[in-house]
């Protein structure tokens, strides 16, 4: 599969295409300053990939127009689906945190919540978190939703 990002938004017209493309640059400027480790070639052309198939979502806060959450996601059947690269199955019910960077829980919530909208509701949602070991952390949507929606009201 060519994952390249003009070829991914080569079927957009050239307005929409200039402005995906900016939105992408602005994403991933984002992740950058956020999460260095994730500053490498392959960034654009895997964001705009996760764009174009309804799995990034990026808010901004309404007073600063900043960036205030991007979380990019897949979804499949199977846990272990995640070791294969751009595997994206639509309904599926288990929901893979590729990235999440957050201002706040609230942020993150409603990221999450935006990807519900589009998705429909999983039943699991997964996370690995790179920098504080390899381990998958597992969780039921509603559970691990409803919590954070407490911390982000505390």
């Amino acid at each position: 599969m060519d994952t390249s990002e003009d070829i991914m938004l080569s079927l957009l017209s050239e307005a929409r295409r200039e402005h995906v493309k900016t939105f992408i640059t602005q994403v991933a400027d984002y992740v950058r300053q956020r999460y260095p480790a994730w500053d490498c070639e392959g960034l654009r052309p895997w964001l705009a990939w996760h764009y174009c198939s309804g799995l990034l979502v990026a808010l901004t806060e309404a007073q600063s127009d900043q960036l205030s959450a991007v979380v990019v996601v897949r979804y499949m059947d199977e846990l272990d689906s995640y070791e294969t690269d751009y595997h994206h199955k639509p309904g599926a019910p288990i929901c893979h945190v590729e990235l999440a960077l957050a201002e706040s829980t609230a942020a993150f919530c409603a990221a999450c919540r935006t990807l519900e909208l589009r998705h429909g509701t999983p039943q699991r949602i997964v996370f690995q978190r790179g920098l504080r070991g390899p381990q998958a952390h597992i969780h039921l949507f509603s559970k691990i939703m409803e919590r954070l929606e407490h911390h982000a009201q505390s």
